[in-house]
């Protein structure tokens, strides 16, 4: 098992999510996971997803993970249960709406993906670059990952920007993964 990489295999799913929306329509533009810096002052097309902030899911905490079928054993492992909150940015030539242009196209790919499926997950930890979620086991464990939209108020919207080190303004939207694994 490779539960070290869970985070990062769900962060490059929604990069590829994302780059497969996007790349098409937008020529040049460029979907990052990283924490925004000063370039994005340039005007050039980008969609930044950076995670920040990682909590329990009540729900699942307590959970073990069903024994597999035919096993006579009782579940023994907890399961895995984590919501992850990220935070996406766009960003553009503003004469043309282009952060507006990424903002409608990724919200669409988001809402056509609400439940994530083994597909997408696979053909993230494919795409990696140098192979950094080789060993990613994500996509076997059958997981249940849910993204939802999450409704910030804009006191709670400034607060995340600043934590995240977001400037100049970007529109932004703040999405969340629910995710459910078996335990390790």
């Amino acid at each position: 098992m490779s539960h070290h990489l869970v985070i990062a295999t769900v962060t490059e799913t929604l990069a590829q999510i994302v780059r497969d929306a996007v790349q098409p329509l937008v020529p040049g533009v460029e979907v990052t996971t990283g924490v925004p810096g000063r370039e994005e002052q340039t005007g050039a097309a980008r969609v930044n997803i950076v995670l920040y902030q990682t909590l329990p899911n009540a729900a699942f905490r307590n959970a073990r993970t069903p024994a597999a079928p035919g096993a006579d054993a009782a579940p023994t492992r907890h399961q895995l249960a984590l919501h992850l909150n990220y935070l996406v940015s766009f960003h553009g030539a503003v004469e043309r709406l282009v952060a507006q242009q990424l903002l409608a196209l990724t919200v669409m790919a988001f809402h056509a993906n609400a439940t994530i499926g083994r597909e997408h997950i696979q053909r993230a930890i494919t795409a990696a670059h140098s192979g950094y979620l080789d060993g990613s086991d994500l996509a076997e464990q059958q997981p249940i990952i849910t993204l939802s939209a999450l409704g910030l108020s804009l006191d709670e919207l400034v607060k995340v920007c600043a934590l995240t080190q977001q400037a100049p303004f970007a529109p932004a939207i703040a999405y969340q993964c629910s995710v459910v694994l078996r335990g390790g």
